[in-house]
């Protein structure tokens, strides 16, 4: 599947936007069909997949969400299948221990409370992944 540079640019940039729902659902169906395509936009340096994941969980909207009594689950769901476009870059092993590290952490405060038996099973499938892997995350 083909989808323009420009197009894949733009929903990059709208990770950090308000609007942040409603840019990671198309996010999430564009990684499931490009795969690791998505990361060969030319121009991307090697590091653009941490820079993403991090403006990801770093955007006050998806906190915001995380935070409600009853969070959807493709919240955190979207997770493997973003692992699975960096399989073969050199930042799986940093993206991984940054997922873990915000899924047992940072997720773990009480304000989390309604996401943290999801939160700690993402982490146990991320941890098993890149260890099957052999990332030392």
């Amino acid at each position: 599947m083909h989808i323009p540079p420009s197009s894949t640019h733009h929903i990059f940039q709208s990770l950090q936007t308000t609007d942040f729902v409603d840019v990671l659902r198309p996010f999430v169906l564009l990684l499931k069909r490009m795969g690791a395509e998505i990361w060969s936009v030319e121009g991307n340096s090697p590091e653009y997949p941490q820079v993403i994941f991090d403006a990801i969980k770093d955007n006050k909207s998806f906190i915001t969400e995380l935070e409600k009594p009853e969070p959807p689950s493709w919240l955190l769901g979207w997770f493997m299948e973003y692992l699975s476009t960096i399989w073969t870059l050199p930042v799986l092993g940093s993206v991984a221990a940054k997922m873990i590290d915000f899924l047992c952490d940072e997720l773990q405060h009480e304000r989390f409370a309604a996401i943290h038996p999801l939160g700690i099973l993402t982490a146990a499938r991320v941890r098993v992944a890149s260890r099957l892997l052999g990332t030392p995350s």
